[in-house]
């Protein structure tokens, strides 16, 4: 690799780093790199089978390879595919790209290597598995900046932290995170790629720009977790907290800190009493499960990982409500209802609010039928912030009788008002009160089947749009049988076309 000399924009030159070249990757950097590799199951996704990535043994449907006596876990570091080829030639793409970084010191400056590690999987008459290893980025860490020595560009900081101050949150697996922003190609640089960071150097760093960090005692968080190069870089040197919550051990929340401000007092700080410090400590608590654990003061890791994944609902709950988070949880217990029925629970909360119920009435919090009051709620509520909905709906319905089917058996006919759309909708449990406003102004159309024998039970929603049927749905959104759908396409082929005339009726 040659020397490179910066340009003016930078505030300094150095001339006498000579960086590794791919031939002078350190062997036990390249045996860090082979061990994560061994790490990760071979899957052949035509045969569906899983074989051991080391001795290539084809594993147990536990995803145990007998030969070695070793279990593989496919969350763990992820698949690798393989692809069937006549013969190994370098014009075939890599199955997997995997990115690693180490860290150096050369000459008092620090030094931070991508390591890209391509890996190809052929089956031939057998399987076999190449890895190519070359170095991706060289860049010099400074305590404001990153150099790429590579391409000879400066990446400041201030401007990266500028960038992310107007990025939104992003959830994913329970974790909060910034996304790289194609907009903004710093970004991109910061967070294109994720790996897994070589640590049994990092006390070199001890005594330079990151002496200040304590990043080394991480060592054990970061050999499980992969990073990215914001991880490791802006983050430990710019970020004042890092250094507060490598000390009390909390990994999970220094490297992803998320909107936790570093304030004197630790209730300031994690909005929870100290006493709780061996508890976050135990179960190194990320970001999301400390919110939770703020709202509920429980040391219940198991509620707490479970509930972690609907902590911005309960945040807003507790926040904007002041409801008692527990109280929820009881109640949501005791009804056997799913988290997931948290949505529907703050809709109706909020439906609750504009129609200025008491919510400090128990029985207007948590009543019997959560679903089946939501939907009389919504009822009231359409009926508030949309005073000529239901005078819609019944014009839309008397427009749509001449397409009104009957047999011996079933009929067919335009959901006749506001209340009968939202009782289909709790009969059915499907989604169908969501299209009130939409029927009301004629811009699609919903018909209830029925059968003669039980014309008050729903048996099939339909929706039409343009004289054709976009769907049909039993109970849970399921399709209807094949002589149901029979029925409803012999009546499709009848359809009057209606126009409205704008969409207000």
């Amino acid at each position: 690799m040659s020397q490179l000399k910066y340009d003016n924009e930078f505030s300094e030159i150095i001339e006498d780093i000579e960086p590794w070249t791919n031939e002078e990757i350190p062997e036990d950097v390249i045996n860090f790199i082979n061990k994560k590799l061994d790490s990760k199951m071979i899957c052949d996704e035509e045969s569906d089978k899983y074989y051991c990535p080391i001795c290539f043994s084809e594993l147990t449907p536990h995803k145990y390879c007998n030969n070695c006596h070793k279990k593989y876990y496919g969350d763990t570091y992820g698949w690798i595919n393989v692809i069937s080829v006549n013969s190994i030639n370098d014009e075939i793409s890599p199955n997997n790209e995997y990115y690693y970084y180490v860290f150096d010191v050369n000459k008092g400056n620090v030094i931070l290597y991508e390591i890209m590690d391509s890996v190809y999987l052929y089956r031939t008459n057998h399987l076999l598995k190449v890895s190519k290893k070359s170095i991706n980025k060289v860049l010099l860490v400074k305590e404001d900046r990153l150099i790429d020595l590579i391409n000879n560009k400066n990446y400041l900081y201030h401007d990266l932290n500028e960038e992310i101050g107007k990025q939104d949150f992003i959830i994913n697996d329970d974790v909060a995170y910034i996304p790289a922003n194609d907009n903004v190609p710093i970004l991109d640089y910061f967070y294109e790629y994720r790996g897994y960071l070589y640590t049994d150097n990092l006390i070199k760093l001890k005594d330079f720009i990151y002496k200040y960090t304590s990043i080394w005692d991480s060592t054990k968080y970061l050999k499980k977790h992969s990073v990215c190069l914001h991880d490791i870089t802006v983050l430990p040197l710019t970020n004042p907290s890092f250094e507060y919550l490598i000390k009390y051990k909390l990994y999970n929340l220094a490297y992803n800190p998320q909107e936790l401000v570093y304030k004197n007092d630790f209730k300031d700080t994690f909005h929870v009493d100290k006493k709780y410090l061996n508890f976050m400590v135990k179960y190194d608590i990320n970001y999301c499960e400390l919110i939770v654990l703020s709202l509920i003061k429980k040391e219940d890791i198991k509620l707490i990982r479970k509930l972690s994944f609907h902590f911005g609902q309960l945040g807003y709950l507790s926040s904007t409500y002041n409801i008692n988070i527990n109280k929820i949880i009881d109640y949501f217990k005791n009804k056997r209802y799913h988290y997931e029925h948290f949505n529907e629970y703050i809709d109706y909360i909020d439906m609750c609010s504009v129609l200025r119920y008491n919510l400090k009435n128990k029985k207007t919090l948590f009543p019997d039928n959560l679903i089946k009051e939501h939907n009389k709620v919504f009822n009231q509520y359409e009926l508030v912030t949309n005073p000529t909905i239901e005078e819609n709906i019944i014009k839309v319905s008397k427009v749509l009788e001449i397409n009104k089917y009957e047999d011996d058996n079933y009929v067919i006919y335009p959901a006749p008002s506001l209340d009968s759309m939202i009782e289909e909708s709790y009969n059915q449990n499907n989604c169908l009160k969501a299209y009130c406003e939409k029927y009301s102004k004629g811009e699609t159309n919903i018909y209830f089947m029925r059968k003669k024998s039980n014309l008050n039970k729903s048996l099939v929603t339909i929706e039409v749009k343009n004289n054709k049927v976009i769907q049909a749905r039993i109970k849970n959104n399921k399709l209807p049988s094949e002589e149901l759908m029979h029925i409803i396409n012999k009546w499709e082929k009848k359809l009057v076309p209606i126009e409205f005339e704008n969409n207000d009726n």
